[in-house]
């Protein structure tokens, strides 16, 4: 993708540029302001962009930029996508048509940018959670992954693409929409599946506990857990990335020895 994404952009430049040029030497460019209107914002993009790279201009380390930078690339897909079945659509004979295929770069192009774009904003997630994870075991700081923070990573991959979309709109009303807002600007709330608010210092049943053991040679993975008191919990992970649980009140150290004798079931009946 990455090719055919360099050469659509330089068949863009070339394209957009004799299009300018015809428009003004016609002065057609004057009496289509629908044309102009889709013209602009494709100059501003490509000669940016090579001003950028060029680095005769620094990039702005500020969230307008980027939010303009992201409201330019999606008008500029729909704008093109637009303009190459309108041109379909208008065509009057058949050069009509083969000219109107020079158009169609314009949006395939900005599509490609737009998922490669995506796709390194999901690696990077990937990751910072990888790195976070390791961190975890290093430091001694709980784990705590359970199924239902399993069950949000899934139902954060399926939404991804168009939560991505809304960021790039308005970040601050993207994470409200995704999470469930109140009333108020950037104001946010977590609700659960049938739309309860749920209160974020709400006491859970891993509360107080420390990773203190970890075995994660082989499948299945153990992740041993004890409280101040010495009550504990053991984490199982497969090859799958399922996990199950048990724990105790005493005996953490006879027990972990024995992890791979206990019995293991979900978080909520273990944690019932």
């Amino acid at each position: 993708m990455t090719k055919f994404k360099s050469i659509f952009f330089y068949f863009d430049i070339i394209f957009i540029f004799i299009l300018l040029i015809i428009g003004i030497i016609t002065n057609s460019i004057v009496k289509s302001p629908g044309l102009l209107i889709v013209v602009v914002p494709l100059i501003i993009y490509f000669w940016g962009y090579l001003l950028i790279n060029s680095k005769k201009v620094k990039i702005p380390q500020n969230n307008l930029f980027w939010i303009f930078v992201s409201i330019l690339l999606i008008f500029n897909l729909l704008g093109t996508i637009v303009l190459f079945f309108a041109n379909i659509f208008f065509a009057r004979t058949f050069f009509d048509v083969i000219i109107s295929f020079f158009y169609l770069p314009f949006p395939l192009y900005f599509l490609f940018t737009i998922v490669d774009w995506y796709k390194k904003v999901v690696q990077n997630n990937l990751i910072q959670i990888k790195l976070t994870k390791e961190k975890t075991a290093e430091t001694g700081t709980p784990l705590n992954v359970d199924l239902d923070r399993r069950k949000f990573l899934k139902i954060l991959g399926a939404t991804g693409a168009s939560v991505f979309l809304l960021s790039l709109l308005n970040p601050k009303q993207a994470g409200a929409a995704f999470f469930g807002s109140v009333p108020g600007p950037g104001t946010v709330s977590l609700k659960d599946a049938s739309g309860t608010k749920i209160n974020p210092a709400e006491k859970h049943p891993t509360d107080g506990y420390k990773i203190s053991q970890l075995d994660s040679a082989t499948y299945p993975h153990y992740y041993g857990y004890v409280n101040q008191s010495g009550a504990w919990y053991i984490m199982k992970e497969d090859d799958l990335g399922n996990y199950r649980y048990t724990k105790g009140t005493t005996g953490f150290s006879a027990n972990w020895t024995l992890r791979a004798d206990l019995t293991y079931d979900y978080f909520n009946t273990i944690f019932s």
